[in-house]
């Protein structure tokens, strides 16, 4: 029977497996080895190797292997097995909801403070922050997990202007709110 039985890796479309080999002593000679999916008593496929990959599976789906072993003569192992595997959820692609309700919440002499209210992510890979953009730069002035910041170390008497986005952990960003416009006290 082989030996050691493994799920290995999974991906949103394939799980792999791996086992350790099998001996014939009949005479015949090992052939190779017979896979065997969700109870099916008929074999999946059949290979010579220690190890295989079933592709083009659904996402975010449950699968269960056995593995047998075969010889020249046709006899045939009993199952090792069972092992289950589970295909990861699909690649997320979708951008968080833009944040709501950006507001200059405060200004000092040298500084601006703003506040929004939170993004929802339903990609699935999560939430990860926010990005503030200052005076129309495409570049984030700086990141942050909370729904606030205060850009400080601003000159008195001056306007900059703020947008805000929305990003996961699959790098996806949502449209920017804003713009709004605050003015450091004189």
């Amino acid at each position: 029977v082989p030996g050691n039985l493994a799920v290995t890796g999974t991906t949103s479309t394939s799980i792999s497996l791996s086992w350790s080999g099998s001996s014939d002593t009949g005479g015949s000679g090992l052939a190779g080895y017979r896979i065997y999916r969700d109870g099916s008593g008929t074999p999946l496929t059949s290979t010579t190797s220690t190890s295989f990959t079933d592709s083009g599976l659904a996402s975010d789906a449950i699968h269960t292997y056995r593995v047998s072993a075969y010889d020249v003569a046709g006899n045939e192992s009993a199952l090792t097995g069972p092992v289950t595997g589970t295909t990861q959820p699909p690649p997320d692609t979708a951008a968080p909801s833009v944040p709501g309700i950006l507001v200059v919440s405060g200004t000092t002499s040298t500084s601006i403070s703003l506040s929004w209210s939170s993004s929802s992510d339903t990609g699935g890979s999560g939430l990860a922050g926010y990005r503030i953009y200052r005076d129309g730069s495409g570049t984030p002035l700086t990141s942050t997990t909370s729904t606030s910041f205060t850009d400080s170390g601003l000159a008195a008497s001056t306007i900059h202007t703020y947008r805000v986005s929305a990003y996961d952990v699959a790098g996806n960003e949502s449209a920017q709110a804003g713009p709004v416009t605050g003015t450091t006290q004189a």
